[in-house]
């Protein structure tokens, strides 16, 4: 009915519909709540209708899970707003509601549309340890603790496909140039290069005795280099799957590794204290560098930046030149990892609660709290174990700096790394 009234240029009655409670209910037992919200496309531009929309997307990963709830999660969203236009009667609709028992809030205490947070996407079974974003933006794929990964439909935060293989949790997640495939680290101690599209498995990766904690993907180049607890790290021809060289050099588990753009060098984290800087066309360090007290947990090198961030379990970074951070909240479990969309409006957020958010940076900019000076490390330890026994705390490896009028905001791009308790 949308589309062909959108089609017949009947405005009006298409607003009429979609701003109907009682439609809204039939649309959404009977398609579900992506087609619901899909249809709202076709009257978009129209402020009062996309308040609403918002608000479902807000609501997507309840509404998918349980339809009787879109009385209740419509008026914890949308009563903040009153009855200031037409579209919000479907508040005092929702109210009415009786063909089913639900728990009728007294005042709104959802999070309305409008802000930081636009919608989360619910399917994993245990934490989200690392998302990265495809090319376009309109795509993103996670890692999880529960040995999957998902690959998300951004604009309707439904999961495209699951894919199955590794035998440990998946501790990271990259993206190679064009944005056809993925390559994945886990705890099983390999790397699995995937075909996005069919979300079958193209060749497993083994060389690394130990987990492997990171991976990287090189700019214009089928490479990939991956850190592992084994206290190397390998550098990956992903064409032929074989290791191109191994580099030595740390004396205990290396955590994180970022490749700075353009050029053939990477830098990489250890818990061994220190960072290191390899020439990878050779098996040699550029430099060393030392700073933390107790161990270094992620690393990063900002884009258009001579810097560097290091990330320690002593609950500081090493941030230079930064004048100030955003944080956003939202997450009920601690967040392992944050990836840019390629717009630089949006990013996408993985924690442990077992979600994914898609955030509205603009929005956001608004609402969150500014720290200035130095950023201290949100860390913590886990009750759950690793093969070996170990807990481990997940942090974030951070690697954007992004402006915006009042605020900078300092944001992580790929992966997320492990360090001792």
């Amino acid at each position: 009915m949308p589309y062909h009234l959108s089609r017949a240029r009947r405005t009006d009655e298409l607003s009429q519909l979609l701003g109907d409670y009682e439609w809204l209910h039939g649309k959404l037992r009977a398609a579900g709540v992506a087609e619901l919200i899909a249809d709202f496309e076709l009257a978009a531009g129209d402020d009062r209708l996309d308040r609403l929309r918002n608000a479902l997307r807000l609501s997507s990963h309840v509404l998918a899970r349980d339809v009787t709830q879109l009385p209740g999660q419509l008026i914890g969203r949308l009563g903040h707003f009153g009855n200031a236009d037409r579209a919000m009667a479907v508040v005092a609709q929702a109210r009415a509601e009786s063909r089913f028992v639900w728990l009728a809030p007294v005042r709104p205490t959802l999070a309305p549309p409008g802000g930081a947070l636009i919608q989360t996407l619910s399917g994993h079974s245990d934490g989200v340890m690392a998302v990265a974003v495809l090319a376009g933006g309109k795509q993103a794929i996670s890692a999880s603790w529960d040995r999957t990964l998902r690959l998300w439909d951004l604009a309707s935060g439904q999961a495209i496909r699951t894919m199955h293989g590794h035998s440990g949790p998946v501790t990271a997640v990259a993206v190679p140039d064009g944005g056809q495939q993925a390559i994945s680290a886990s705890w099983d101690r390999t790397l699995t290069l995937w075909d996005l599209a069919s979300g079958q498995a193209i060749r497993t990766m083994h060389g690394h005795s130990g987990p492997v904690t990171a991976v990287a993907v090189l700019d214009g180049a089928e490479l990939a280099i991956s850190a592992s607890s084994d206290r190397t790290l390998k550098l990956w021809d992903l064409a032929s799957g074989q290791a191109v060289r191994t580099l030595q050099g740390h004396s205990k588990t290396v955590v994180a590794v970022a490749v700075l753009s353009g050029r053939e060098q990477a830098i990489s984290a250890s818990w061994d204290r220190t960072l290191k800087l390899w020439d990878l066309t050779s098996d040699e360090v550029d430099h060393t560098g030392r700073g933390h007290a107790p161990s270094e947990m992620a690393v990063a090198v900002l884009e258009g930046a001579e810097s560097t961030i290091s990330a320690s379990n002593d609950q500081t970074r090493e941030l230079w030149d930064l004048a100030s951070t955003l944080a956003v909240n939202g997450h009920a479990g601690w967040v392992n990892a944050v990836s840019l969309l390629e717009d630089e409006k949006q990013a996408i957020s993985a924690s442990d609660d077992h979600t994914l958010k898609l955030w509205d940076l603009s929005s956001g900019c608004n609402r969150a709290r500014i720290e200035r000076g130095m950023w201290h490390c949100r860390h913590r330890c886990s009750a759950r174990s690793s093969p070996g026994g170990t807990g481990y705390i997940a942090a974030e490896i951070l690697s954007y700096l992004w402006s915006a009028p009042n605020c900078r905001i300092l944001l992580c791009r790929h992966g997320s790394s492990f360090c001792r308790p």
